[in-house]
């Protein structure tokens, strides 16, 4: 919200801006009129289903939402592609897991709800204390790698109209990617065959909209996808990505409808 403020420098670079305003979710959008397009912006998953639809957007449809904002939800969608060669191995339960494994929780985001978890007992103590305990859970194999990246898209019907990759340096003592964890970034290349894996699991949604997708890569360079996000992603918000934050902007401001 700091970021995306009505008098932010920022908006002083996105083409034909001429007001930007915050409206609460319980808010009234100003009226449209003849001489302007007023555009809305859901910025969290919880706002995509609230913002009124008689405004211009490019925003997900409440599937899309569904689908990407859920850990278990998001592995389906991989089963049903034929796609879980791009994801983590999920087991069923404790007696399948192989340890170490990942314990999530399938609602949370930024690294919150992320566990590296070393043995049955382990998972079974974390389950019983917050932010676990009595909360929908998956067990995801741990996948070895040497840096993580983020791409961060703008996309229409599931085609990627915009993109921007950076990557993150592994480090020791922060295993799990999150807010607190941002030391090490740079700008990356998008490697070869990645948009169109992205592409593979948006286009059957029909995504329209800002998401974020981490990943790393396998032992064989192939993509492996920890998840999409379904908005405008948190390291988009930093001083020194503005740039990229201004394209995103302008992008989703030109194609909304």
């Amino acid at each position: 919200m700091r970021t995306l403020a009505p008098l932010a420098l920022l908006w002083d670079g996105v083409p034909g801006v001429r007001e930007v305003l915050h409206v609460p979710v319980d808010g009234v959008v100003p009226p449209q009129n003849c001489w302007q397009k007023t555009v809305v912006i859901p910025l969290m998953e919880s706002h995509m289903g609230l913002r009124p639809v008689s405004w211009p957007a490019l925003a997900p449809s409440d599937l899309a939402v569904r689908t990407l904002a859920d850990k278990a939800a998001f592995f389906r969608h991989a089963q049903v592609l034929n796609l879980t060669s791009h994801v983590p191995a999920m087991f069923d339960s404790l007696d399948e897991a192989q340890f170490p494994c990942v314990l999530k929780r399938t609602d949370l985001n930024s690294g919150k709800g992320v566990e590296i978890v070393t043995s049955r007992q382990h998972a079974e103590e974390l389950m019983t204390h917050a932010p676990f305990a009595g909360k929908s859970c998956i067990l995801q194999a741990l996948v070895r790698h040497t840096g993580e990246f983020v791409a961060h898209c703008v996309c229409k019907d599931g085609r990627i109209l915009w993109h921007c990759v950076y990557f993150y340096e592994p480090q020791e003592n922060a295993p799990i990617q999150g807010p607190a964890v941002q030391g090490n970034r740079r700008r990356a290349v998008a490697q070869p065959g990645l948009l169109a894996v992205l592409e593979s699991f948006l286009t059957p949604l029909a995504f329209s909209g800002p998401c974020n997708a981490d990943y790393t890569l396998g032992p064989n360079g192939e993509i492996i996808l920890f998840e999409i996000n379904p908005r405008l992603g948190g390291s988009l918000m930093s001083q020194s990505n503005v740039a990229d934050l201004r394209a995103a902007l302008s992008c989703i401001i030109q194609h909304a409808a």
